[in-house]
């Protein structure tokens, strides 16, 4: 068997939660999960990056994921891929509030 493409099994640091897309390794990934039984079969099914927000349900059943409880785990890691926790410069806080002269007239 041929070796993986370098990027989708490498090592990545702190792999536990989502992994990031650029570069990610799934092996890692489902170590931090305690789901590493499953490493064989996502590697020999090609499952990276490009692949793993897309999985379904019915995909992980195909893949043999048969417990219910693995799934969810699978699920919920794959639905938080790619979200990312906004920064500073992305989401800017006004350190006071804005003043405005308000008229107001009475008949």
């Amino acid at each position: 068997m041929a070796s993986p493409p370098a990027g989708i099994f490498g090592p990545v640091a702190g792999a536990i939660t989502a992994p990031r897309a650029d570069s990610m390794d799934i092996a890692s990934w489902l170590r931090g999960l305690g789901l590493e039984r499953y490493e064989r079969v996502f590697r020999e099914n090609r499952i990276g990056a490009d692949v793993l927000p897309r999985l379904t349900v019915e995909d992980l059943k195909d893949l043999g994921v048969t417990l219910v409880g693995d799934r969810r785990r699978l699920l919920d890691a794959i639905a938080a891929f790619g979200v990312e926790t906004p920064t500073a410069a992305a989401a800017p806080v006004r350190a006071e509030a804005e003043r405005r002269q308000l008229s107001v007239v009475f008949c």
